[in-house]
Order: C-alpha cells, then sequence, then structure tokens
C-alpha cells in the first residue's frame, strides 16, 4: 500500500512541470484596443489663441534670493558708521562664488543698521558696539544669485552672529613633583 502511495506521488511530481509547460489547446485572443480619449472642450472664458503668439505673456520672475554666509573673525569696528571689518575664514557656495579672484587675505567690509540681528554668545540680542575686535563672526546677507562681492558690500548684512574671541590654548597641568627623599 505505501509502495503503491510513493510511486503515485512520484509520477504525478514528474508530470506536473509537463503539464505546465504545455501550451493550451487554444490560445487566447488578444485584449481589444482602448478606446481613443475624448478631446477636450475648449475652456469657456479662455479665448482662443491665435498661431505665433503664446498662450500668456511673459512675466518676468523676480531673482531668486539666496544666503551669502561669510565665517571670519573681526579685525575692525566702527560704532559711528554701523560697518565691521571681517577677515574672511570660511564661506558657502555663494559667498565663495562672489569673492572669487579676490587677493589671498579676503577682508568684507559689513553694513549694520537698524534691521540687522546681532546675536552675541551667551548673552543673545547685541548692538553694534558689542562686537569687538578679534571676535569670531558669522554675517549672512540674503541677495540675488550671483551677486558679485562690490555688490555684496553695498548691501546690510541681515544676520551677524558674534561668537567671541577664540578662546586661549589650554595650559597642560603642571608636572607632579617627585616626592622628598626619605629621611635617614
Amino acid at each position: 500500500m505505501r509502495r503503491t502511495v510513493v510511486v503515485a506521488l512520484a509520477l504525478a511530481v514528474a508530470a506536473a512541470p509537463a503539464a505546465l509547460a504545455a501550451k493550451p489547446a487554444t490560445p487566447r485572443p488578444p485584449h481589444p484596443p482602448h478606446p481613443p480619449h475624448p478631446a477636450h472642450p475648449a475652456h469657456p472664458n479662455k479665448p482662443p489663441a491665435t498661431p505665433g503668439t503664446p498662450a500668456r505673456p511673459a512675466t518676468p520672475r523676480p531673482a531668486v534670493r539666496v544666503a551669502f554666509i561669510v565665517r571670519g573673525v573681526v579685525t575692525a569696528t566702527d560704532p559711528a558708521a554701523s560697518t565691521v571689518t571681517v577677515l574672511v575664514k570660511g564661506v558657502n557656495a555663494h559667498a565663495r562664488r562672489a569673492l572669487a579672484g579676490a587677493p589671498a587675505p579676503v577682508s568684507v567690509v559689513v553694513r549694520l543698521d537698524a534691521t540687522t540681528r546681532i546675536t552675541k554668545a551667551r548673552i543673545g540680542r547685541a548692538a553694534v558696539s558689542d562686537v569687538a575686535v578679534a571676535d569670531r563672526v558669522v554675517v549672512a546677507w540674503k541677495a540675488p544669485r550671483n551677486t558679485t562681492a562690490a555688490a555684496l558690500a553695498a548691501l546690510v548684512a541681515r544676520r551677524v552672529v558674534d561668537k567671541g574671541p577664540k578662546p586661549a590654548a589650554a595650559t597642560p597641568p603642571p608636572a607632579p613633583t617627585p616626592p622628598p627623599p626619605p629621611s635617614p
């Protein structure tokens, strides 16, 4: 009995791939094509376009305003004129493009006014008089893309973050003194 079941099972397993590989006797008919989409009617409130003229008049787009970020050290301040001179140490891509071709030690004169947000580390809101020489600052302008360095210097900075002076290098602890020799 067991032998019959095993033989029947083996024949079924061997015959299954052959049955699946055989093509059906009658091929399936192809799917009918989709009906064409109806043409959209003209908008009732829109006048028909005449050939050779654009559908709507071309309006000039406003220039995209991007952020120009400059990081550096303050080399001079003038609270009376509300300006700060920054020796540039790092920039973002837009400012790099604007300052390209400038001589090696790049300095930027930053114009400030009442709309400039000045923030000082560990203090919060600050004034122009709080920015000191040797402070590390981050200056941000918003201007149209591809603005030149001269045009950037004429703009008023949007934000100035004063990080304070660079911390002094940590001095190593003094070497331990050797213990006194034992007395005899």
